[in-house]
């Protein structure tokens, strides 16, 4: 009979054994290996974990990988999206049914800018676009061939926005806290 996610790995440590487990997202790594969904406000607190002055880079890493093998709950979700929001850099003047694309892609792979071109795409059709970017790298090639200047300040996305509809935001200065598990 298989095992249930809750008896597996009975024997890891609940609290830190040493000074390298003793990083705030170690509570969520054992609990996320163990299949356990978090609350709302637990979500909240890892994604505020995830996002704190120095992570540890491996346990973030396997903190991660724990949530994704889990799977996320709407629940979580909405815990780490509550608190992203409350972390970003405001872009003001940009209407609120605005819809916001963002890319997946990575500069080290050599693919099809997709999100940039639904982000194209989808203005073209009449809506209202705000489309974060990572990198200065896929998305700012395209928009550079086709004459589009790509603003890395939110105030210079405020401008473009009321002018065209249309922005592109630099993911590091809307999500500056990002920044620490990009780098980690």
């Amino acid at each position: 009979m298989p095992a249930f996610k809750t008896d597996w790995l009975p024997s890891a440590p609940v609290y830190p054994t040493n000074a390298k487990a003793g990083k705030p997202i170690f509570s969520f790594l054992n609990r996320l290996i163990r299949g356990e969904n978090l609350t709302q406000d637990g979500a909240a607190a890892f994604y505020r974990a995830l996002t704190g002055e120095s992570p540890d880079g491996p346990q973030l890493s396997g903190a991660i990988v724990a949530l994704t093998a889990k799977g996320v709950t709407s629940e979580e979700l909405a815990g780490m999206a509550i608190v992203m929001r409350s972390a970003a850099t405001s872009v003001t003047g940009v209407d609120k049914t605005a819809v916001d694309i963002a890319g997946t892609g990575s500069p080290h792979v050599a693919a099809f800018d997709i999100a940039t071109a639904a982000a194209l795409v989808a203005a073209g059709a009449g809506l209202q676009i705000a489309k974060q970017r990572k990198t200065f790298t896929a998305s700012l090639d395209v928009l550079k061939e086709l004459g589009v200047k790509s603003a890395a300040e939110p105030n210079a996305a405020k401008i473009s926005f009321s002018g065209t509809g249309v922005c592109f935001l630099h993911g590091p200065k809307v999500h500056p806290k990002l920044e620490t598990v990009v780098s980690a």
